[in-house]
């Protein structure tokens, strides 16, 4: 099994870094408010289906437990265990026209739930219903049944139609901070028996760019060898060091103000090439490291993004990504 499912959250609160969300959910739960329609919207891998599974299941769930689902009961075993018809899961992707909502939803909904107290729709990626779609998934919504409820996850909530919008309760779902990823990191690591430190793990979480899903899965991936260390998770996920970028931004620092001859540059370039790391996510994170450090050089960090700006944008044009940094830096003699 891999991580990412092995440690997808059983309870709100594993969910990381939506402390904005998760007491909301939690005192539903304590107070039995359970809502008709919710929409989870936010960035990919922020557990918005999680959430939405979660919330299926503390629906049904005989005992919950300080706002939790107790995970125990025979209906939050049926749902963990997918062996429940009252709990739907559809990919809008895959389910974009009006007949499929009329056959998944429109044609069972006015049923009750056969077994739970809740029958659930959870549906996720629903920006991509087709209008004719949204429409016909409207028109029960509009006219809800009190044993039915609806879970929509997007990351386009600007495609969602506002009447469907208006007929939910709405959670933005936040890209997770560094450090609580890192954190995460950290405790699936020491339950796996993995050796890592913090400053490997947070390459990885930097590379994730606020994904806890994807963190995770490239934990996964460099995790082969059992020691999770600079050097694996460079050469398993093409990304460098945030010393091996300092290093490479003092040497443009020095470059742009002509205290070093081309020859460096292009050597330096040579060996980030022969690592085999990502050069596009090489310039990214050089411009990540100059926000993060602009007031130190501002001159000179700002000619330094110029140039990393062009390069990312002629970097299509070469068959070798580093060509594009070698044309680009070379024009910055002339």
């Amino acid at each position: 099994m891999s991580l990412a499912n092995k440690y997808r959250p059983q309870r709100f609160d594993d969910i990381v870094e939506q402390s904005h969300i998760m007491p909301i959910f939690k005192a539903h739960v304590a107070n039995n408010l359970t809502q008709t329609n919710y929409l989870l919207y936010g960035p990919r891998w922020t557990w918005k289906t999680s959430s939405a599974r979660l919330l299926a299941r503390w629906m049904n769930c005989l005992n919950p437990q300080d706002g939790n689902p107790c995970n125990e009961c025979v209906n939050c075993l049926q749902i963990i265990n997918g062996t429940t018809m009252d709990i739907v899961e559809i990919d809008a992707a895959s389910h974009t026209w009006v007949d499929n909502i009329r056959e998944e939803i429109l044609d069972r909904a006015m049923y009750a739930p056969s077994v739970l107290k809740k029958k659930v729709y959870i549906i996720d990626e629903v920006h991509m219903l087709s209008k004719w779609a949204f429409n016909a998934l409207l028109k029960i919504m509009e006219e809800p049944q009190d044993y039915v409820c609806f879970i929509l996850a997007t990351t386009e909530i600007h495609k969602i139609p506002d009447t469907i919008m208006s007929r939910c309760q709405v959670f933005n779902f936040w890209r997770v901070a560094l450090q609580p990823m890192i954190q995460r990191l950290a405790y699936i690591a020491q339950q796996e028996n993995i050796h890592t430190e913090e400053a490997w793990l947070a390459l990885i979480a930097k590379l994730s760019a606020g994904g806890m899903r994807d963190a995770i899965k490239y934990l996964d991936q460099v995790r082969v060898l059992w020691d999770v260390t600079e050097k694996h998770v460079s050469e398993f996920l093409w990304v460098v060091s945030d010393a091996r970028i300092q290093e490479f931004v003092e040497l443009l620092a020095w470059y742009v103000q002509k205290k070093i001859q081309y020859e460096t540059v292009a050597s330096f370039l040579g060996a980030l090439q022969t690592s085999g790391i990502d050069m596009y996510q090489c310039a990214k994170d050089i411009l990540i490291w100059i926000h993060e450090h602009f007031m130190d050089q501002p001159d000179v960090y700002a000619r330094i993004a110029d140039n990393i700006k062009d390069i990312m944008k002629d970097m299509k044009r070469y068959p070798e990504p580093v060509m594009a940094y070698k044309t680009v830096l070379l024009q910055e003699l002339k």
